[in-house]
């Protein structure tokens, strides 16, 4: 008996932990309108809304400033959340990418490896479904400039 206790206590454990975006009471698989309560609570209105994206402007994440972050839903859950900071070059991105490393390695376990080109990407946390990463953080050309990115998902609920 002692040992079923113990079991469903460390099942009870790993589902709420592995849900967790790691900040406030944003959480991945998480309803819509359970997020967006904790959204409005904790960044005020959005930028932009509807039931598949909530988009807000200059927003602090773990320690860092994104220029826009997109929370967004499939199937009435949130499935993806992606953080954008633009920078003019590369050197910046990678400045703006080890900020975001600072914060991040507060409250996750990370990884590093380098793309091909040797560019240098981080990987951290536990998936939802327990298999993977639950983040990934890399610097990027995106619509004719540079881009730091963090992108937690998307997940399959």
């Amino acid at each position: 008996m002692t040992n079923k206790i113990i079991l469903l206590a460390l099942c009870w454990l790993f589902t709420s932990v592995s849900h967790a975006l790691g900040y406030k009471n944003i959480k991945m698989g998480a309803s819509y309108d359970e997020t967006v309560m904790a959204l409005k609570t904790e960044f005020g209105e959005p930028s932009m809304t509807d039931q598949q994206l909530m988009n807000y402007k200059n927003v602090e994440l773990f320690g860092a400033k994104w220029d826009t972050v997109d929370f967004r839903f499939v199937g009435g859950k949130l499935a993806e959340v992606r953080c954008f900071s633009y920078q003019k070059n590369k050197s910046q991105a990678i400045t703006r990418l080890n900020s975001a490393v600072q914060g991040l390695k507060k409250e996750y376990d990370m990884t590093c490896d380098y793309e091909e080109d040797g560019s240098i990407f981080y990987t951290g946390g536990v998936s939802p479904k327990g298999i993977g990463h639950l983040f990934t953080l890399f610097v990027s050309p995106l619509q004719g400039a540079w881009s730091t990115q963090l992108r937690f998902g998307p997940f399959r609920f």
